[in-house]
């Protein structure tokens, strides 16, 4: 249970530990998906004369099927386990360290969502995922709570994905809808006099949420709106499986934002009742 307030700073306070418990299996759910992208890709560069490219001053890594089977296994295990909250800081770290090397192996790996579930993940393995709803709560009992500090940078490093994704369309290709045009033309027709209003509609969507997510005023219109914008996404442009996984992502840390107590109001916060 979650023990009596403090008036301590927010970074070393605790918040209860069930919010996290869904972002944990959230992103371990949208991980398993990305790891089965990756893996098809590393598979078509085992291929010979298929041209690698490396990162930088970062050798090339051989790869045989064999290396690239064993990698998918072991990230698999890694992300059940993290979803199941069996040895769940371990299976966190594990998880990352398997996202993070498909991501590192190849530029031709590189995804924004793939980037954004190594990260998740990585600070994942910093906090108390196990602290409830887990195998690992149910064997160890004990404290069910988990530091604020950790809640507040998954919910940053969502934030901020939604903010820079909206900027990052500031250009005239986008806000004049062809890029819409272009995406959405495998699944519907749109009347290209819509195009551009859909096009700014969204850019300020995206940058509006990176700001209704932190407003307790606004957090619950935030989420809905984040919800609904994943959905559209999920349904109207093409690969919606992976989408819908990079939606899983970002909706994950919405439970941390709905519940995130007042950092201006230390009594809110929760303290331990063990480390």
């Amino acid at each position: 249970m979650p023990g009596p307030v403090t008036t301590g700073p927010a970074w070393v306070s605790r918040v209860d530990a069930r919010p996290l418990a869904v972002t944990r299996v959230l992103v371990a759910t949208a991980g398993l998906v990305m790891a089965v992208e990756s893996w098809t890709v590393l598979r078509a560069l085992t291929t010979p004369g298929v041209v690698r490219v490396p990162w930088g001053p970062l050798p090339v890594v051989p790869l045989t099927n064999a290396v690239v089977d064993g990698w998918l296994v072991v990230t698999l295990v890694a992300l059940v386990m993290l979803a199941l909250g069996l040895f769940c800081r371990t299976a966190a770290a594990a998880s990352a360290m398997g996202l993070g090397i498909s991501l590192a192996s190849d530029q031709q790996l590189f995804s924004n969502h793939l980037a954004l579930a190594t990260s998740l993940t990585v600070l994942l393995a910093l906090g108390r995922p196990g602290g409830a709803w887990s195998l690992d709560s149910r064997r160890l009992g004990g404290d069910r709570t988990t530091p604020l500090a950790v809640n507040l940078l998954l919910m940053s490093q969502v934030s901020t994905v939604y903010l820079f994704a909206g900027l990052s369309k500031v250009n005239e290709q986008y806000l004049g809808g062809s890029a819409l045009d272009r995406w959405l033309a495998a699944w519907t027709s749109v009347p290209s006099g819509a195009l551009a209003p859909l096009a700014v509609m969204s850019v300020v969507t995206e940058v509006a949420l990176a700001v209704l997510l932190w407003l307790p005023r606004a957090r619950v219109v935030g989420a809905v709106v984040g919800v609904g914008l994943h959905l559209s996404i999920a349904i109207a442009l093409d690969s919606p499986i992976v989408l819908t996984a990079f939606g899983l992502l970002a909706v994950s840390t919405y439970p941390l934002f709905l519940t995130r107590p007042s950092l201006l109001r230390p009594a809110d916060r929760l303290s331990p009742a063990s480390p």
